[in-house]
């Protein structure tokens, strides 16, 4: 389900419904960004948000096919479109056949957007809610990193990309030598701490996939014993991911946006 528009929301309180667990998670959560250290993880979820939240003048057919393009089945529809467009000829027959099989399990249909255009095309620098309170988090020195493959968190955040093949610049970036002016993109990216909280976001079913289980892994076995927790961010209709991650549900979809922007302000303002 994709997220709505977001609208503005006045913020949850204690009275609004919050029960005692989720208060003690967020209390962490804003005592980490305040001692910098908190790392959050953002997933697809927020790339399709950012689309629904672009006041840019774009019509519902752009919107509809970037929400599509940057969607995990788009994903692979696009992968398989790039393997036909620029390497189908030295393909064996057989080759082709099962590329072709591929194409029509995913209900194959040309779409337009293209991760490098992405930004320009169809965000822009207009106002985006859920662009600019990911941004207002980074102004918190907040370390972010994305499973995602396109460029919307550092075009508005102003950072530069690291990919895991990268060992020094990685290894910068978890010791805070960069200055929080890089993004972990943690499967690439489309053109190439013991001390810390995580918090995954719009990582949804992404949790699952094998890709990302290392790196699950590998902070549940090591991060338990820092005493600390480590949450993802889940919406009031979705499932809690089998992990060993602790809930944070933020409401509705459309909550997401505001949510995250009381994370940073909460610490600007000394709360």
């Amino acid at each position: 389900m994709d997220p709505e528009q977001p609208n503005r929301s006045p913020p949850l309180t204690r009275s609004s419904g919050r029960d005692r667990n989720t208060e003690s998670n967020l209390t962490d959560i804003k005592r980490a960004i305040k001692e910098n250290g908190l790392t959050m993880v953002f997933g697809t979820g927020i790339s399709i948000s950012a689309v629904q939240c672009s006041t840019a003048d774009i019509d519902t057919q752009t919107r509809s096919d970037a929400k599509s393009a940057i969607s995990w089945k788009g994903l692979i529809r696009n992968g398989l479109q790039y393997l036909g467009d620029i390497y189908e000829r030295s393909l064996e027959e057989s080759e082709r056949r099962e590329l072709a099989c591929y194409k029509e399990c995913l209900e194959q249909r040309e779409i337009a957007t293209e991760f490098k255009s992405l930004y320009h095309d169809v965000i822009g620098e207009g106002e985006n809610a859920m662009l600019d309170s990911i941004k207002r988090l980074h102004d918190s020195d907040v370390r972010i990193m994305t499973t995602n493959y396109d460029d919307l968190i550092s075009r508005r955040c102003k950072l530069q990309t690291i990919v895991p093949k990268d060992e020094q610049r990685l290894r910068q970036f978890f010791s805070g030598e960069d200055g929080r002016s890089s993004i972990l993109h943690i499967h690439g990216q489309f053109s190439q701490g013991e001390d810390a909280v995580l918090v995954f976001v719009g990582t949804g079913q992404g949790l699952a996939d094998p890709n990302f289980g290392s790196l699950l892994r590998w902070a549940s076995e090591n991060l338990r014993q820092t005493g600390k927790r480590h949450n993802v961010l889940v919406s009031d209709q979705d499932a809690m991911p089998n992990s060993f991650l602790e809930a944070v549900r933020y409401g509705d979809y459309d909550r997401l946006p505001s949510f995250l922007s009381e994370l940073a302000p909460s610490v600007q303002n000394g709360a």
